[in-house]
C-alpha cells in the first residue's frame, strides 16, 4: 500500500471536516475525554460517603456525581458543537505514524512550526517534506488534529474546504463566547 493512500475512515472524516463540522466520534472524543479526570475524583468520593453513611451516603453521592457529570458533559458537548474547524496546508517536519508516540509537527505557510500533541486520526502517517491538507480544532491552547490528506496535484480540490466550511467558520469565529473571559 502506498504511503499517500487515504483509508476509507480518513476519507469519511475529511469529507465531514471539509464541510466545517466534526464527525460524531470526533465530537464525542473531544467532549468527553476531560470527564475521565472527573471520574477519578468522583469514584473515591462515592466510596468514602458510602463507607461513612451507608445507603444514604451512596444515594447522595450518586445523585451528586450524576448531576456533575450531566452539567459538565452538557456544557462540553455544547462548546464543541460550536467550535470552528480550521484548515491549512502544512508540510510535515518528520516521518511519523500514529502508532508511534510523540507529537505531529508541521510547518505552516508562515514557516512556523505547528505542533499537534493530540490527534483523532486513524492510521495516520506523514512523510517529511510533503505538504498535507490539515483540518484541526483549537482546544484552549492546544491544537487537536482531526484529519489530513496528502496535498497531491490530482486530488487537491477534493480535500479543500467547501463554501459551507467557509461560511460556518466565519459564523463560529464571530460568535462571542459565553461565560467569564479567560485570563491571559
Amino acid at each position: 500500500m502506498n504511503d499517500l493512500t487515504i483509508d476509507p475512515e480518513m476519507r469519511r472524516r475529511l469529507s465531514e471536516n471539509r464541510e466545517g463540522s466534526l464527525t460524531s466520534d470526533q465530537w464525542l472524543s473531544l467532549s468527553l475525554a476531560p470527564l475521565t479526570a472527573l471520574m477519578f475524583v468522583l469514584v473515591p468520593a462515592v466510596l468514602m460517603l458510602t463507607m461513612r453513611f451507608r445507603m444514604v451516603g451512596f444515594a447522595v453521592a450518586m445523585v451528586g456525581a450524576l448531576g456533575l457529570l450531566l452539567v459538565f458533559g452538557t456544557q462540553r458537548l455544547a462548546q464543541y458543537a460550536r467550535l470552528p474547524v480550521c484548515y491549512e496546508v502544512m508540510t510535515a517536519v518528520t516521518d511519523l505514524t500514529s502508532a508511534g508516540r510523540g507529537t505531529f509537527d508541521f510547518v505552516d505557510e508562515r514557516d512556523e512550526v505547528v505542533r499537534f500533541v493530540r490527534h483523532l486520526t486513524p492510521g495516520l502517517t506523514t512523510r517529511k517534506g510533503l505538504p498535507y491538507h490539515v483540518y484541526y480544532v483549537t482546544d484552549g491552547r492546544t491544537r487537536v488534529l482531526l484529519s489530513l490528506a496528502p496535498y497531491t496535484e490530482g486530488e487537491t480540490r477534493t480535500w479543500e474546504p467547501t463554501a459551507v466550511f467557509k461560511a460556518r467558520y466565519e459564523r463560529r469565529v464571530q460568535e462571542k463566547p459565553k461565560g467569564k473571559p479567560k485570563r491571559g
